[in-house]
């Protein structure tokens, strides 16, 4: 990296945490692998593999002995990190857990006994990041807990005349079509409020591989049969070497998912000067500043999402300025340096 760090990144199985040049796979133990074997890991073996994947610990303690890390993170409180922190202890290296629950919350007693339980195996010296910062005004900050929001490369400035690029304001939604918590149907539903009042037109960006196919087909249907088909695309699995490009070819971003812990697609649309609309269940929330780059809109209100939206619609002078204005908080608030140095100082 720039700031002169060297990351490595171990992960349960390939691919799951993305495609990187320098992944590394786990090797698990043999015993994670009879409880694999076992019927009752098979009812929900995504959740399994993700929750209780038990590594090899000899060869992850090797592993380390070899790299030799100045500091390790490990993500959300799993059998592997739990085996990284461990580790980490006999090592004598400092170690950062990470995950998406906000720092400033009311804990469940589940989450708060695994907190203290890390916090004894690393002697008080337990540290937590969250990119989520939670509700300051409401909760108090919860102990060895700090917030370090999600880091991204700025695009390159955006012209005024490259916006509303066919004469219509084109909105872009991003989102996995298995995963009903996203509300594709929500944003479906906007889409064919605003059709009678605006110039407008819709992208649904989303992976998918033919699960909960019953859920996209219903998709599909309300596409058809409110005559959107010339108004909105759905477009499956774009790479994501696309993605920054297709950004901008749009003019505004809107996510109306539900109860999602953190988002990372609003900051993407943000770099590149999109102003952007989540729901106020959205745990990246925070990185909109009300009326200056975005709104947040009352969770599966369809009436405010609505609202929100229309005070853009009506104003492409805003749709512009909120724009850039997105762009300029990712630089100042979301570098990737600022990222390393908060992580360094925390360490």
């Amino acid at each position: 990296m720039k700031s002169g760090w060297e990351v490595e990144i171990i992960v349960r199985s390939a691919g799951y945490q993305g495609e990187y040049d320098y992944e590394k796979e786990i090797e698990v133990s043999l015993l994670s692998k009879l409880i694999q074997r076992l019927p009752s890991s098979k009812v929900d073996e995504a959740h399994f593999n993700k929750k209780y994947t038990i590594p090899s610990f000899p060869k992850l303690l090797n592993y380390f002995r070899r790299q030799q890390p100045d500091v390790i993170i490990a993500k959300r409180y799993t059998a592997l990190s739990l085996s990284t922190l461990l580790i980490a202890e006999l090592l004598n290296i400092p170690t950062v857990v990470y995950d998406q629950y906000p720092v400033y919350a009311e804990e469940s007693w589940k989450r708060k006994t695994l907190r203290n339980g890390y916090s004894t195996l690393t002697r008080n010296s337990y540290t937590r990041i969250s990119p989520v910062k939670g509700n300051p005004d409401s909760s108090d900050r919860i102990p060895h807990s700090h917030y370090v929001p999600f880091a991204i490369e700025a695009g390159q400035p955006r012209p005024e005349d490259s916006y509303f690029q066919n004469g219509d304001v084109s909105i872009l939604f991003v989102g996995k079509f298995r995963q009903e918590r996203k509300r594709h149907l929500l944003f479906l539903k906007l889409i064919n409020r605003l059709v009678g009042e605006y110039d407008v037109s819709a992208t649904l960006v989303g992976a998918y591989e033919g699960e909960n196919e019953e859920y996209f087909e219903s998709l599909q249907r309300y596409v058809r049969e409110n005559s959107l088909s010339d108004i909105v695309q759905l477009k499956m699995n774009v790479p994501h070497s696309r993605m920054r490009e297709l950004y901008r070819k749009h003019d505004l971003f809107v996510l109306p998912s539900k109860n999602e812990p953190a988002a990372y697609s609003p900051l993407e649309a943000m770099a590149e000067s999109l102003p952007v609309i989540c729901s106020d269940s959205n745990g990246t929330k925070c990185y909109i500043d009300e009326s200056r780059n975005g709104f947040v809109f009352d969770t599966d209100s369809l009436d405010d999402l609505t609202s929100k939206t229309r005070r853009l619609m009506g104003d492409r002078q805003r749709i512009i300025d909120m724009g850039q204005r997105s762009r300029e908080m990712t630089i100042q608030y979301h570098r990737p340096t600022n990222l390393a140095m908060s992580v360094s100082d925390l360490v």
